[in-house]
């Protein structure tokens, strides 16, 4: 048979404290186990902040920014003068019946 259950006001109060204990056993462990599964969830440092800026810097530079590491206007990027001078050495070399690839 089984015991009788005792109905003190001491095994009334341990018994409430112990249902107390367990769901705050319980909630901690599930605050645990979300946490770790944050852990491995990160992804690279690229990962977005959760919260964001207030006032984000606007792309790009300033208006009226000189131009840097590139020509500016009137300058061209390719030298057409050593163009020219290569041509015409190919064409000096085919005149005498050397071949050079293209």
């Amino acid at each position: 048979m089984a015991a009788p259950i005792a109905s003190c006001s001491g095994c009334q109060a341990l018994r409430a404290e112990i249902a107390q204990l367990r769901a705050e056993n319980a909630k901690l462990r599930s605050e645990l186990d979300e946490v770790r599964r944050q852990q491995h969830r990160q992804a690279a440092p690229f990962r977005r902040r959760k919260e964001r800026k207030a006032k984000p810097k606007n792309p790009g530079r300033p208006k009226g920014h000189a131009p840097a590491l590139r020509p500016s206007e009137g300058q061209t990027l390719v030298d057409t003068d050593g163009l020219a001078r290569l041509e015409s050495v190919r064409q000096k070399l085919r005149r005498s019946n050397e071949h050079i690839p293209d």
